[in-house]
């Protein structure tokens, strides 16, 4: 028993001691991405998506893993709006422009919903679910 009593204060004393020497920075943490347009950005494989939105209108940027906008023609987007209480979707048409998608979703007065983003990356072949907490302001 004491054995094991002394075991365990000597490894709590090498992990709080490796713990304080790294302590203040992290090589590992991941770089914040700073969003072009203002909007709040996700990563892909290869690839981001910004999602900026201003009272009923969304607007989908698409750019390359360097924030360097990528034609939207790469991409195939499915967008769906989720209600909150209800949990029922509704899907968004989105109209491809150059370098982006846009569409529109009237709210029905709520305050918040959650857009459901189904993003295909034609140059890598991947397929991510993407989430965002759209608050549309008036």
């Amino acid at each position: 028993m004491k054995n094991i009593i002394l075991l365990t204060l000597v490894v709590s004393a090498l992990s709080v001691n490796n713990l304080s020497a790294h302590q203040g920075h992290d090589h590992d943490a991941p770089t914040t991405l700073k969003s072009p347009k203002g909007g709040v950005i996700k990563a892909l494989d290869e690839s981001r998506v910004e999602v900026v939105s201003k009272k009923n209108d969304i607007r989908i940027y698409v750019y390359d893993k360097d924030l360097k906008p990528a034609k939207a023609s790469r991409f195939k987007i499915i967008a769906k709006a989720e209600l909150p209480r209800t949990k029922k979707s509704e899907k968004i048409n989105l109209v491809e422009k150059d370098f982006s998608f846009e569409g529109s979703y009237d709210a029905k007065r709520v305050h918040r919903y959650t857009l459901l983003l189904v993003v295909t990356d034609s140059k890598t072949d991947l397929t991510v679910d993407l989430t965002f907490t759209i608050e549309p302001r008036k």
